[in-house]
């Protein structure tokens, strides 16, 4: 049976969707699956119920700002724990301690690239060079992506590596339910974390132009721009309009989506949005910001529309048009769903996966490769802090065959 171990952020987002289809599909494929949730929140009761359901191990692991040395050693030592075949790093961050397992026990690393390449920092844009390096493969949720990680990679971009596969939803929960037209009022919504990438002010600036058109706003999700939002919010003078949700489970995200006529993603960046993907799948169409990735993806698409940037104004008049042609929206829903049955279905996304493993050789030991030593080298000389780390795997390897320890204390208490 292959063990495959993630390490993702702990929360209800994209990453755990993803987790959620590999749970799913872990019975009948015959893979053991194991979870590192590595973050600064723990993990939500629905993960929790979720993992359980499923038989599905997980270790939550607390992510300080910055590095933190007792936080990565605590990724290792979650890994050690698992002893996977397979590494799924969701995110760069964490590619280093994963090589550091590979280097020690072997195994394979295949790095999901989750960042918009847009919205990356100095240090994120070093690690994607990094990872790009040190891991097995990379995945890239769409080719417009790559082609940007390529761009910011510069010489440390390996085309043999990097393989597309498009996130998933499951079509089954995300589907269409028809319900009454409200005639009166008509409903927008967006189901993101509440943080300054995501661009909810020109969405409010853009609400408080549409005051006389009877549109309401729906806001599902939680995070540090709360408080402020809805100051904005009243100093706008759109409070009656705009409706805080909080973080929703699943099923309440669902229920949400149905209960729109348009839903709307305003962004500083995107990697491969699955809140969009998922009113997509309940048959929903789309209003978000032109942004790089997002406009080469979906651009051809009919039911899909776009607005410029942090401009109020623009997104303001795609809606009222929409707004003034509401008759077009039960096509543009059918097509939307008809859209997602054909390329969003994440079953597809795991036989892609696997797929993808199959063809990545066996790496049992690490001085079986021919860049062995210029790795170590260059682990010396720029990442003392994985240097570190190593030498204090490597003595603790050496003391466990003299005191035959168990394995789950590799690192003793930190």
């Amino acid at each position: 049976m292959l063990k495959l171990t993630h390490i993702a952020w702990p929360g209800i987002g994209g990453h755990f969707r993803e987790l959620q289809a590999f749970m799913r599909c872990a019975g009948p494929l015959s893979l053991d699956i194991s979870i590192v949730f590595w973050g600064n929140q723990p993990p939500t009761p629905e993960i929790e119920t979720e993992c359980a359901r499923y038989g599905v191990p997980y270790q939550y692991v607390d992510k300080p700002k910055g590095w933190g040395l007792g936080s990565c050693l605590n990724v290792l030592r979650a890994l050690v724990c698992f002893r996977p075949d397979v590494i799924i790093p969701h995110g760069a961050q964490i590619v280093l301690v994963a090589k550091l397992y590979q280097i020690i026990f072997g195994g394979t690393i295949i790095t999901v690239e989750t960042q918009a390449n847009a919205l990356k920092t100095a240090r994120e844009v070093w690690l994607s060079q990094i990872s790009m390096l040190l891991s097995d493969r990379i995945v890239c949720l769409c080719d417009a992506y790559a082609a940007e990680l390529s761009q910011i990679c510069k010489k440390c971009y390996r085309e043999s590596k990097v393989t597309v596969i498009p996130n998933g939803v499951d079509l089954e929960v995300f589907a269409p339910e028809l319900r009454p037209s409200t005639e009166d009022v008509f409903i927008l919504g967006m189901h993101s974390r509440l943080v300054l990438w995501k661009d909810h002010r020109t969405l409010f600036y853009a609400m408080a132009l549409l005051k006389e058109d009877k549109v309401r706003l729906r806001i599902a999700g939680d995070g540090f721009e709360l408080k402020s939002l809805m100051t904005l919010a009243d100093d706008l003078g759109i409070s009656n309009s705009v409706e805080f949700l909080g973080a929703l489970s699943t099923n309440e995200v669902v229920d949400m989506l149905r209960s729109l006529d348009l839903y709307v993603h305003c962004t500083h960046g995107e990697s491969y949005c699955f809140s969009i993907m998922e009113a997509l799948a309940t048959g929903k169409a789309v209003v978000t910001s032109k942004v790089p990735v997002l406009n080469s993806t979906l651009s051809e698409l009919d039911f899909v529309f776009f607005h410029e940037p942090r401009s109020p104004e623009s997104l303001a008049s795609e809606i009222k048009r929409l707004v003034e042609t509401r008759e077009r929206l039960p096509g543009l829903a059918m097509a939307a769903r008809e859209y997602a049955q054909r390329a969003l279905d994440d079953r597809v996304m795991i036989r892609n996966y696997l797929e993808l493993i199959g063809r990545v050789p066996g790496r049992c030991d690490v001085r079986r490769l021919s860049k062995v030593q210029e790795l170590k080298t260059f682990v010396k000389s720029r990442c003392p802090l994985a240097t570190k780390m190593y030498c204090r795997a490597r003595a603790y390897i050496k003391a466990r065959r003299l005191r035959n320890e168990a394995p789950a204390n590799v690192f003793g208490e930190l």
